[in-house]
């Protein structure tokens, strides 16, 4: 695979169609990717972590204030909600973890969408189509994840927990190729961690300190709501940013909402990267999500989520991309649980034709 001039493909890709709810289980499909994985798929995803990284790991770290960082770690809370890692110890040299996130896709404009992302970068239209068989052509499928990172690990070293929103712009053709697909990430709120900050500004990504409610459950049963509705808030300063409102919904395995699940392994798959103040220096976080390892199986299969978003203006949230705020009713997504393998800080140029859809 290394003599295909940078073209890097692993494409694992099956379907679910066992019925249930969201109370039942669902049954993994015979021809799921899940531990303990095969010779052929280790080699690869080592293969992929062993590429050169643009920042060297540990030199970020010890450029943390070290009493800070002795404080946080002191301090760290880690959540109770979400499953441990569960392929540590199959890459035991590799940064590794669970991703407890809510995934919801927000239509917005297709002429808004080209004025946020940079304009040097094109949008492949027909992938979206792809991926989004019915999606209105005049609109654009822009993915918030609200997310929990918990169990992280790397040669033995864990990470605490932090707490997550990105809006992630994805299907962009950062390489000019016409089919390499990327995601832009120009806003993610976070949690006051300095490893996390420092991991999130090294790729230029529009970083903004944060706390969260629930702080450390990516939502939680809305106090005297109704069954099945969940919430998470977004707080900087103390003011409110961000709000949302969902309600789980029964359906399908792999049929969540509007939008197919095959949808979301894609684009959370898609190598990331931000261009904040850099002048986009095309440095790619390739994070690779695996939808079926057993946190992401059996009673903890995917639920599709349906609600509403609700963001403050510049202003108050201090992101420049929605000036005025922006509202969004009924949008449909899934919540789930993913275990994840982060190689960090390559140079995106090196993942041309990168594409894993880990369903």
């Amino acid at each position: 695979m290394h003599s295909r001039a940078s073209l890097l493909a692993i494409l694992l890709y099956f379907v679910v169609r066992v019925t249930c709810s969201y109370r039942q289980n669902c049954n993994t499909p015979k021809n799921a990717i899940e531990p303990p994985f095969s010779p052929s798929i280790i080699q690869e995803i080592n293969t992929l972590s062993g590429a050169p990284s643009l920042v060297n790991t540990t030199q970020l770290i010890a450029g943390i204030n070290a009493t800070t960082l002795e404080r946080f770690l002191a301090n760290a809370l880690n959540t109770n909600n979400s499953l441990p890692n569960p392929i540590a110890q199959t890459f035991p040299n590799l940064t590794t973890g669970t991703i407890n996130a809510t995934l919801v896709v927000l239509p917005i404009d297709y002429e808004v969408a080209k004025s946020i992302i940079p304009s040097q970068y094109g949008i492949l239209r027909e992938s979206i189509k792809n991926a989004l068989p019915g999606f209105p052509e005049d609109k654009y499928p822009l993915v918030l994840s609200t997310q929990i990172d918990h169990d992280i690990q790397t040669s033995g070293f864990k990470t605490p927990d932090f707490t997550s929103a990105q809006f992630r712009f994805p299907f962009i053709d950062l390489l000019h190729d016409g089919y390499s697909t990327f995601s832009y990430i120009p806003a993610i709120f976070i949690s006051n961690d300095p490893i996390a900050i420092a991991g999130s500004e090294a790729y230029d990504e529009g970083t903004i300190v944060a706390t969260f409610d629930p702080p450390l459950d990516p939502y939680a049963a809305k106090p005297g709501g109704e069954r099945g509705e969940v919430i998470f808030n977004v707080f900087t300063n103390g003011v409110s940013v961000l709000n949302t409102t969902f309600f789980l919904q029964e359906g399908r395995c792999g049929e969540v909402g509007n939008h197919p699940l095959s949808f979301y392994a894609n684009v959370t798959n898609q190598p990331s990267f931000g261009c904040a103040n850099s002048g986009c220096q095309l440095t790619c976080d390739n994070m690779i999500r695996l939808f079926y390892t057993n946190i992401t199986s059996g009673a903890y299969h995917p639920v599709g989520v349906s609600g509403d978003v609700a963001l403050a203006p510049s202003e108050v949230s201090t992101i420049p991309f929605f000036p005025g705020g922006a509202k969004f009713g009924g949008v449909q997504g899934v919540k789930l649980d993913m275990a994840f393998i982060e190689n960090n800080y390559k140079d995106c140029g090196s993942l041309r034709g990168f594409q894993y859809i880990g369903i």
